[in-house]
């Protein structure tokens, strides 16, 4: 079984702190995919369901962003087809507006 080892890991370059981040649109769009990678940032050794969501996630929310065409529907848009929660508890919007993210960025 041939196996393949994959760091996905987001550059928030520059943002030591959250204001600064707020601030600074690359950072604050960035923070949606952060919160995607939250529960893949263990690597387990074996096939990771959630790392291929988080991959899809990320994917086509930068294709949006290096296009100019990200915004908060199509990032939305963007995790329903990836399979991962946008709204509520545990989803991504309320990750990406709140602490959560900025735990993820400085763990």
């Amino acid at each position: 079984d041939d196996q393949v080892d994959i760091s996905l890991l987001p550059v928030l370059k520059g943002m030591s702190s959250r204001e600064v981040c707020m601030a600074t649109d690359s950072c604050h769009y960035g923070l949606a995919s952060l919160c995607a990678l939250r529960g893949s940032l263990a690597s387990t050794g074996t096939r990771s369901d959630g790392l291929l969501h988080s991959a899809r996630f990320i994917a086509c929310d930068v294709e949006n962003a290096v296009s100019s065409r990200r915004t908060a529907t199509r990032t939305r848009a963007c995790s329903e087809r990836a399979g991962l929660k946008w709204r509520g508890g545990g989803g991504l919007e309320s990750c990406a507006n709140g602490p959560e993210a900025f735990s993820v960025m400085y763990s």
